[in-house]
């Protein structure tokens, strides 16, 4: 798992960024830069493992950690909790929080509790067409999105 980000940080550096076959001595910056990200999205003490030893939360985890070697200043996620369980999905919504510090996150996701927690603005869209934007208390308190997504509380 280590190699999986390490790899993409190599990649990332201007100069040598196609000799990935160089002395492994060499590669100081990234392999700092690599354990740096493993501390980042919780996998340091996992960073032998192979990358499909690891539970599907952790997997996910990975997946962004690769994408952290490309230093973004925009990163897209497609629903990051989508299939996880219920003691991994906190872990993903606090790395999703610490990604917000320094780059822009779009996330893409179904699980309202997730969003509500995470986001800072939410566009909310109904068959393609947006129907509201706001924080999370105007989105929470806006009655089409009640009636679409949260249900309007009578039965």
């Amino acid at each position: 798992m280590f190699e999986n980000i390490r790899v993409a940080a190599q990649a990332r550096l201007r100069r040598e960024s196609n000799r990935f076959l160089k002395s492994y001595r060499n590669l100081e910056v990234p392999i700092r830069k690599t354990e740096e990200i493993l501390h980042e999205i919780g996998l340091a003490e996992q960073s032998s493992k192979k990358a499909h030893e690891l539970s599907y939360g952790d997997q996910r985890a990975l997946e962004i950690g690769v994408c952290l070697a490309s230093d973004p200043i925009f990163l897209l996620l497609d629903e990051p909790t989508c299939g996880m369980s219920a003691d991994e999905t906190p872990k993903m919504m606090g790395m999703i929080k610490g990604l917000c510090k320094k780059s822009t996150v779009l996330l893409i996701e179904h699980d309202i509790e997730v969003v509500m927690s995470v986001s800072d603005k939410i566009t909310v869209l109904s068959e393609g067409s947006k129907i509201a934007e706001g924080n999370p208390d105007e989105i929470k308190g806006n009655e089409e999105v009640r009636r679409i997504y949260l249900g309007n509380g009578t039965s």
